[in-house]
């Protein structure tokens, strides 16, 4: 009830099940949370939207909250604020991903598929989803590196990282083979 009294209009439901230890906080504890994150963050960005999409961030201390925010606008250079904003509340678990994981990802992105950080061609949302991508994702844009061109053309970066795997494996049956092999060297 007293999520309820603080968060209207919140799915306090929803923001429960995805992070129950907000069950633990304080009132003092939360008001002073949500208002640092209202204070603290660019005015630009919806932090009740924020919040409703990854309650973790009321668990964070909002230095690091604060400090995140900054880290995906260091990975994202040709967004401004706003779609900055846009990118954290689409999928605001990039708030709790680290500040050196989202920087590794970014740089990935950047050097197998460059257009997809690039705002003439893609939304923030849409960024968003390419930059939450596990590096199994990932690894697809790296295969088609090593393909004809005929094959980037047919699967563009933004189909790759996006395809179910039932769907990528049928299309590139060799990429198992070549992830195992990948894979093994990797560990030696």
């Amino acid at each position: 009830e007293l999520l309820r009294s603080l968060l209207v209009g919140w799915p306090v439901d929803k923001m429960v099940e995805r992070a129950p230890r907000l069950l633990t906080c304080s009132h003092v504890t939360l008001t002073a949370r949500l208002v640092a994150l209202t204070t603290e963050l660019p005015k630009t960005l919806d932090v009740g939207q924020l919040v409703a999409r990854c309650p973790a961030v009321l668990l964070m201390k909002t230095a690091k909250v604060v400090a995140r925010f900054a880290a995906l606008s260091e990975a994202l250079p040709a967004l401004d604020e706003n779609d900055v904003g846009c990118v954290a509340c689409s999928n605001a678990t990039l708030m709790t991903t680290s500040d050196t994981t989202l920087a590794a990802k970014a740089a990935r992105l950047s050097l197998l598929a460059p257009e997809l950080l690039d705002p003439e061609r893609y939304s923030p949302v849409s960024m968003a989803r390419f930059l939450a991508a596990g590096a199994a994702r990932h690894d697809r844009l790296e295969y088609l590196t090593t393909l004809d061109g005929r094959a980037a053309r047919v699967w563009p970066s933004s189909r790759a990282l996006t395809a179910t795997d039932p769907e990528w494996n049928a299309a590139f049956p060799g990429y198992r083979a070549w992830w195992d092999e990948r894979s093994f060297w990797s560990l030696r």
